[in-house]
């Protein structure tokens, strides 16, 4: 249950995840989030200093479920999976219900039921995200 709080990084502008952290020859960067916000901080090793640019608006900050699909890959919110419920199988988003402060599949029909995010998913694989992927969340369309 560690990987719980890991998190990925949307970016609502430039349409991609942003990497949590990287390093060139002068500089480090990486993603901060607090209660406050998202903040990206940039280190110039050079001068000894670090700028915080506040990026709250820009981003939407997606967590690990802490559980993995069938080819152990970690879970997020926002994740599409094919699912298999009894005889036949789904196409399901990962949603966090603020609520019931619970993760739930909900099932990409035209009814969008939502079902009990399992404590071992099995017979589970990711097959995008709600963000790279938008396509997949049409009803009826399986990938």
């Amino acid at each position: 249950m560690q990987d719980r709080h890991k998190f990925k990084i949307w970016d609502k502008t430039e349409k991609k995840f942003l990497p949590l952290d990287s390093k060139t020859e002068n500089t480090d960067s990486w993603i901060s989030i607090d209660n406050t916000g998202v903040y990206l901080v940039e280190r110039d090793n050079a001068r000894d200093v670090a700028f915080f640019t506040d990026i709250t608006e820009d981003v939407i900050i997606l967590q690990c479920t802490g559980r993995c699909d069938d080819k152990k890959q970690l879970i997020y919110e926002g994740d599409i999976v094919n699912g298999h419920c009894g005889v036949y199988w789904m196409k399901m988003l990962v949603i966090w219900d603020e609520i019931s402060a619970a993760f739930y599949f909900k099932k990409l029909d035209k009814k969008g039921k939502l079902l009990p995010f399992v404590s071992d998913p099995t017979f589970v694989e990711i097959i995008g995200n709600r963000y790279e992927n938008p396509e997949l969340l049409e009803v009826g369309i399986l990938a």
